[in-house]
């Protein structure tokens, strides 16, 4: 599936090919008229393109992913999809894009909406939001609240045996200025992190 490899793509940092592939994953979608899919897609593109310095293509795949979710569909979601939930999706690409245009206290608003929405029967996913959040906290400077939300995504990841979060929520932890590294709240999220080590047996 083209989705999953620009997911996997942007999850590596390789925002252009991430692009690449969205631009075929979307074509795919139309022509099977899956709005469900398409309305993921076009969330992924917005914050892609955000993070690529394209603003205006990121709003406009923000405005499609909307239209996609709001059309009335009979057919069920797909299974593979099922994590998707776009009242929570939505609003965390909006904020993700915020971040990518360097909008910090606009994402942290919209990534705090998006994770009030998010279900809770969806708990791996749920410390990828915590880790959006967190990242947005930081950018504004917010280090407690950050590393709070960061020791709880790390908590999740390692329940749910996710390599992938975790070395996400390491390498936000790694992004945190030098003149941060004494101070309590980082020695604490240290101090969660080794307790919290994950088992050899990690999945995605």
């Amino acid at each position: 599936m083209l989705g999953s490899e620009a997911l996997a793509l942007i999850h590596l940092g390789e925002d252009g090919q991430a692009a690449d592939v969205l631009t075929g994953a979307e074509k795919v979608a139309v022509r099977a008229g899956q709005s469900t899919t398409q309305a993921w897609l076009a969330a992924m593109a917005s914050h892609t393109y955000a993070r690529l310095g394209d603003g205006a293509a990121a709003w406009r795949s923000y405005g499609a992913a909307e239209d996609f979710s709001a059309m009335p569909s009979d057919e069920p979601t797909p299974g593979w999809l099922s994590f998707f939930h776009p009242p929570a999706h939505l609003t965390s690409s909006a904020g993700r894009a915020y971040l990518g245009l360097g909008q910090a206290r606009n994402a942290a608003r919209a990534l705090e909406e998006a994770l009030a929405r998010h279900p809770g029967h969806l708990v791996r996913e749920r410390a990828q939001f915590l880790g959006h959040l967190a990242e947005a906290l930081l950018a504004c400077g917010e280090l407690d609240a950050a590393c709070g939300l960061l020791g709880d995504a790390f908590d999740i990841a390692t329940r749910t045996r996710s390599a992938r979060i975790v070395a996400r929520v390491r390498g936000l932890r790694a992004g945190i200025p030098d003149r941060f590294q004494s101070s309590m709240v980082v020695r604490e999220l240290d101090e969660r992190l080794r307790r919290a080590a994950p088992p050899a047996n990690m999945n995605g």
